[in-house]
């Protein structure tokens, strides 16, 4: 497991990943430019194969519920240990089709 770009807004977000094809993206809630959750709505349509995990400090289940709505495969709090992301990364990875919200 490698990253193979970091991006520092999401208004390219789709053009950023297609040009890189990773596997997964994990997409900080609170980065600059277009608002994230759209950013990730756009990428679960246009590349449905890439998975994304939302990255925050908020584990409101009303919030979870919210990014698992917009095309999320997977959410990590920025509280959670290096170990705590890891497992979420590579159960995301394991998943062969997306969460229930996006069927």
């Amino acid at each position: 497991m490698h990253c193979v770009a970091c991006i520092s807004s999401c208004d390219r977000l789709v053009e950023d990943v297609r040009a890189w094809d990773p596997e997964v993206v994990v997409l900080d809630a609170h980065m600059p430019g277009e608002d994230p959750f759209v950013a990730m709505s756009e990428l679960a349509v246009e590349l449905p194969s890439v998975k994304t995990i939302i990255y925050s400090g908020n584990d409101d289940r009303a919030f979870i519920d919210y990014a698992m709505k917009a095309g999320a495969w997977g959410c990590a709090s920025k509280a959670d240990t290096t170990e705590s992301f890891l497992r979420i990364l590579r159960e995301v990875i394991l998943l062969n089709c997306p969460p229930p919200y996006n069927i």
